[in-house]
C-alpha cells in the first residue's frame, strides 16, 4: 500500500487528497495510511499559516494541534 498526497491548489480554499495505491489503481482517502489520527481535511489551515506566517510558525501551530488531539483521544 503506497500513499500518494497531491496538493491541489495554493489557494485559502486549497484541498489536499491522499491517494491509496491498492490492486486496481489510486484510491482516495479520508485518513493517511501513514498518519491515521490526523483528518486530511485539517491539513490545508497549517500550510496557510505556513504561506502567511513562515514555516516555524505552522509547525509549532501543527504540533500543538497534534498533542491536543492526542490528548482528547486518551493517548500520549
Amino acid at each position: 500500500m503506497t500513499a500518494l498526497l497531491q496538493r491541489r491548489s495554493r489557494t485559502a480554499t486549497q484541498s489536499i487528497h491522499v491517494s491509496v495505491l491498492r490492486e486496481k489503481g489510486y484510491h482516495d482517502v479520508d485518513h493517511s495510511p501513514s498518519l491515521p489520527e490526523i483528518r486530511i481535511q485539517e491539513i490545508p489551515r497549517f500550510l496557510d499559516i505556513g504561506i502567511a506566517r513562515g514555516e516555524l510558525a505552522m509547525i509549532k501551530r501543527f504540533r500543538k494541534w497534534i498533542r491536543k488531539s492526542r490528548r482528547s483521544k486518551g493517548k500520549k
